[in-house]
């Protein structure tokens, strides 16, 4: 008689087959195209700009700072293509392609049918929300990828019971520090799915031991940006209002306060976790508007339906639905809590949930219908067709736009704030065209007064168009000074004005009322549609 053989938990085989892999290799390179095919061509307004310019100059962008965003951004631009700013535009769209392929696989891991699978990943694909978001320089897209590649790891280690893959999921987990803070709201859900799931004295050792690894990587990479302390680094712009902050100009020189600055967002303190009931009821309104037209009510229902399935359904997979209802459900209470201007960015996220609801919603209904696999192939493609006719039939308006945004090569689909801003849609150069026309009209030592969103423009283009690095720019009322000129900021005015020439792009109208009565603000290019006044002291 035959000994049993025992199994090495660790030898494990992965849920995926070779055909799986090859789909998802294939549909993150027809996602890669499309968003290159759309991809923003210059250098664009506000954080979108400020990430072009510092990934190649170093330092730390606004709150939370996003080092290892700006390291692999650093990489992209030696690449041989284009401009600078594309280059790093190239990273939101390599990553935005990437999610997309991580979306099927995970929902093909938690035990989708392909077809469901690449429907889940399609959705996503096509959301204008996350479209917009894969082709401008920003940390959403590449945010999403690693998001997903954290709760694939989770649940293909359920699945196999191999504890390496927690430890490359909590390293991923760890290295999110240093691209955006998401990751770790749904670290309470991820402990949880650990638990339930009788995670192993070894699963644990191995998710501690990833996740330390990420952390220290992530929280490295913060001090080794802040040490660089470039002047185009956010930090050296926020400075000059040190005294908005309760802190000093030279508090900023050291490194360390830099990171902690930064890495609590203590300038966003005002806009973070301060619950109200109006604006959480306002930004629950948004979300549900927001999530009906991107993806449209086909979707949202399956999703419902999706969630519902993961607890109920027979194949065991409730921890999962543990896992990703937890991770939905903090992210949404996040969203009720966050009052920035462009709040929508941080649904991505639970969208990406979303997703893979979908598509085990679609599997759950086939699963309700035959009680039984589907085996005739008459059957599968019909139930595939019927399938795909339920999610996309009835999104005209998702499937027209991404059609025509393909054929026109610009994400043409887009509509209000999204099609001007940051990316000028229709006039793509914009950004450039107006910061050369300011930045052609000063010395080359000049100090810039301006707004938040041509500031990396002008940087950008001293920079790398007409190789004016004297220049220095500075924001005058950035967030947190309460729309007042800080007193730091009026001394560093005062003291820039004795040595070299100081503009500014507000002016008449927009003049900034601190400093209205210390200096005249003289029109230099007033036939301009591009206006820059100069500052004069009054007596």
């Amino acid at each position: 008689m035959s000994q049993p053989v025992n199994v090495d938990p660790e030898k494990t085989s992965s849920p995926f087959t070779r055909k799986d892999l090859f789909i998802a290799l294939v549909y993150f390179l027809v996602g890669f195209v499309i968003y290159i095919r759309t991809l923003a061509p210059d250098v664009l307004f506000s954080d979108s700009g400020e990430f072009q310019v510092i990934s190649a100059t170093g330092g730390l962008a606004h709150s939370t700072g996003y080092p290892i965003y700006l390291a692999i951004g650093k990489l992209f631009t030696f690449l041989p293509l284009n401009s600078i700013a594309y280059r790093v535009d190239l990273v939101s769209a390599l990553m935005g392609a990437v999610a997309c392929a991580g979306v099927y696989l995970t929902t093909k891991a938690l035990g989708a049918r392909r077809v469901f699978a690449f429907i889940a990943a399609t959705i996503l694909l096509l959301n204008p929300l996350f479209w917009w978001q894969s082709v401008i320089a920003e940390v959403y897209a590449i945010s999403a990828a690693f998001f997903v590649a954290f709760l694939l790891c989770a649940v293909v280690w359920r699945k196999t019971r191999d504890s390496r893959w927690l430890l490359w999921g909590a390293f991923i987990g760890g290295i999110c520090l240093g691209l955006h803070h998401t990751v770790i709201l749904t670290l309470p859900a991820m402990v949880l799915y650990l638990i339930l799931s009788k995670a192993r004295s070894k699963d644990w050792g191995r998710a501690c031991l990833g996740a330390l690894i990420g952390v220290v990587i992530s929280m490295s990479s913060y001090f080794v940006m802040a040490s660089l302390n470039p002047k185009t680094s956010s930090v050296d712009s926020l400075k000059r209002s040190a005294t908005a902050f309760g802190m000093q100009s030279a508090d900023f020189d050291s490194p360390v306060t830099q990171v902690k600055f930064i890495f609590l967002a203590t300038q966003w303190k005002d806009e973070v976790m301060q619950f109200d009931k109006d604006e959480a009821m306002r930004n629950a309104d948004w979300y549900q508007r927001e999530s009906g037209e991107d993806f449209g009510w086909p979707a949202t229902v399956l999703g419902i339906i999706g969630l519902v399935g993961l607890f109920v359904s027979k194949k065991g997979r409730w921890q999962d639905g543990v896992l990703l209802g937890i991770s939905w459900l903090v992210l949404f209470l996040f969203i009720l809590t966050f009052n920035p201007t462009d709040l929508e960015v941080d649904f991505i996220p639970s969208f990406l949930i979303i997703a893979i609801f979908a598509g085990m919603g679609l599997q759950w209904i086939q699963e309700l219908v035959f009680r039984e696999k589907v085996a005739n192939p008459v059957m599968r493609w019909g139930t595939a067709g019927a399938a795909f006719i339920l999610v996309f039939g009835g999104a005209y308006a998702i499937v027209g736009g991404a059609a025509g945004a393909i054929v026109q090569g610009k994400t043409s689909f887009l509509t209000g704030i999204r099609r001007v801003y940051p990316y000028p849609v229709d006039n793509p150069h914009k950004p450039n065209e107006y910061a050369r026309a300011i930045v052609n009209g000063v010395e080359p030592d000049a100090l810039i007064i301006t707004q938040w969103q041509y500031l990396y423009a002008f940087y950008y283009v001293a920079l790398f168009d007409l190789n004016k690095p004297g220049i220095e720019v500075v924001e005058c009322t950035p967030e947190g000074t309460g729309g007042h000129v800080a007193q730091s900021m009026q001394e560093f005015i005062r003291d820039s004005i004795l040595v070299r020439p100081v503009y500014s792009t507000q002016g008449g109208p927009q003049t900034p009322v601190d400093l209205y009565y210390q200096y005249y603000f003289v029109p230099v290019n007033s036939a301009s549609p591009f206006h820059l006044y100069r500052l004069r002291p009054r007596p």
